[in-house]
């Protein structure tokens, strides 16, 4: 099943997301479906939209399992297309992934899936991790700290790798040992949820969204984290038609100043390893400081991860 929400035709003003308080949530945790995932997409070239619907098509669902995509149109910020398919769904499991990113591991829901009930405290998983917001307010600004795998269709940085235009990498950085890995951060290319937290927009647009978030779940007492991949999950084409210099000139500009003001915003996370944040959040969030906030479904492990 497919659902869009078409806000192309709704004043701006109309439809800004309220998020309330760091941790609120849309749903109680146990009215959402944990037998249903949902994938979110913001929309805004169909052919591309189409070619994700069918490596989502082509993923194994696991036995009693249902799946519903969902594309937002008209989005004014990734926040707010995010907030409004959130809303809409009663899927307890969430991946919100690009439009221009194309799940290649058939059984990544069975893997997905597994490590969020085996783990209820970690909230929102990724594929590419920092374990410590850079000082630039950028999370990948210090590979030291970055950890996951992807292939990606891009151009090589630096001479003479960037006269050959895009190509096929494979994206490594640091490995994990264990199911998962806390992390900071997690690349807002794929990000999967098990518990409804508002998306806030203080920042606008669509870039760093995925920082705000992930530090929203971690204020609320949750974990953010890579799972382990048995096989990579994800390739990132990009855009059918690659930026102009001038385009990808602009973007770097746009970056840069909503870095500064992450950086402004949110300067209590720069530089914190994720253990010392989680320890910090963790007894603020529970007053016992062992149990995690949400509750898991009836039979599932409570346990919560100490990693």
């Amino acid at each position: 099943m497919i659902r869009t929400i078409d806000l192309r035709q709704t004043p701006t003003s109309d439809r800004a997301p309220a998020p309330g308080p760091i941790g609120s949530s849309a749903h109680k945790p146990l009215s959402l479906d944990p037998h249903t995932v949902a994938f979110v997409s913001c929309v805004d070239d169909q052919a591309q939209y189409d070619t994700c619907l069918r490596y989502l098509n082509a993923l194994e669902v696991p036995s009693g399992y249902a799946v519903e995509k969902i594309a937002v149109l008209g989005a004014a910020s990734m926040a707010e297309g995010y907030q409004r398919a959130m809303e809409a769904s009663r899927a307890r499991y969430k991946i919100y992934v690009h439009q221009d990113v194309y799940l290649i591991h058939a059984r990544l829901l069975s893997e997905l899936v597994r490590v969020f009930r085996m783990y209820p405290r970690l909230g929102m998983v990724g594929v590419v991790v920092t374990t410590r917001m850079a000082a630039s307010g950028i999370w990948w600004g210090n590979k030291i700290h970055l950890h996951g795998r992807l292939w990606e269709y891009r151009r090589e940085t630096g001479f003479p790798g960037s006269l050959f235009g895009r190509r096929l990498h494979f994206s490594r950085f640091r490995s994990i040992v264990g199911d998962y890995l806390p992390a900071v951060n997690v690349d807002g290319l794929f990000m999967a949820t098990q518990y409804d937290i508002a998306w806030e927009n203080p920042l606008g647009g669509f870039l760093l969204y995925d920082q705000v978030q992930a530090l929203n779940f971690i204020k609320a007492g949750l974990e953010v984290g890579i799972a382990r991949q048995e096989a990579v999950w994800c390739l990132h084409w990009g855009h059918l038609q690659e930026r102009t210099r001038e385009q990808r000139d602009h973007r770097d500009v746009t970056l840069s100043r909503w870095a500064v003001a992450f950086v402004q915003q949110y300067s209590e996370f720069i530089g914190v390893p994720a253990k010392r944040l989680y320890e910090q959040y963790r007894l603020s969030a529970t007053p016992s400081g062992t149990a995690p906030r949400y509750p898991a479904p009836p039979g599932e492990s409570s346990g919560p991860s100490d990693s």
